[in-house]
């Protein structure tokens, strides 16, 4: 047995060990807040779940003044999210509660390889203030890391002072402003 080939079965145990630990962390966290409130899924994004998702993000982004990183009728993805997702190394999730959709987060690929774009995380107005945006957000971490992403890059509002303070102080540093948007900024962080 050479060198590689144990760097690469050791590399494969590591992914294998992260899926389990993300698929106990995922359940354990949603169980938490599950008790008592209903229940909560976290699942993959069906063809069917198309016209329910872009609904509820139209409705968050018109709640919150109808300026948004994505546009109501600008953003591409919304025309098709199960489309787009289903690209190599993109993912999207929702979070549903009884049945329906109440969150959605999903990972998209950038112009690098190895770096990543956690997008789309949206909870409705009832599912706010209870942890679950940090849920949907660590997973989607996790999930990023075992698609082989070696960094990730999120985008937010510059008016979203709070998700912009628990970027920073979950590793995310500001980048130089990269985007056409004036109104947005963006942060990066390592997953390794």
């Amino acid at each position: 047995m050479n060198k590689s080939t144990t760097l690469n079965r050791g590399f494969l145990f590591k992914i294998q060990k992260a899926a389990s630990s993300l698929e106990a962390f995922t359940g354990t966290l949603l169980n938490v807040f599950s008790k008592g409130a209903g229940q909560y899924k976290l699942r993959k994004i069906k063809s069917t779940d198309d016209e329910k998702v872009k609904e509820l993000i139209q409705k968050i982004l018109l709640e919150r003044g109808g300026l948004g990183i994505e546009s109501l009728y600008y953003d591409s993805e919304l025309i098709s999210l199960t489309e787009h997702y289903q690209k190599e190394k993109n993912r999207f999730n929702v979070l549903t509660l009884h049945g329906e959709i109440v969150g959605t987060v999903g990972i998209g690929s950038t112009a690098k390889s190895d770096t990543c774009e956690i997008k789309k995380l949206y909870l409705h107005k009832d599912c706010r203030s209870k942890g679950l945006g940090k849920v949907l957000f660590t997973q989607a971490l996790k999930q990023a890391f075992l698609l082989g992403y070696q960094s990730c890059v999120v985008s937010i509002e510059l008016r979203n002072e709070a998700f912009h303070s628990f970027l920073i102080k979950n590793g995310f540093k500001e980048l130089l402003h990269t985007s056409n948007n004036p109104y947005e900024i963006q942060l990066h962080r390592s997953l390794n």
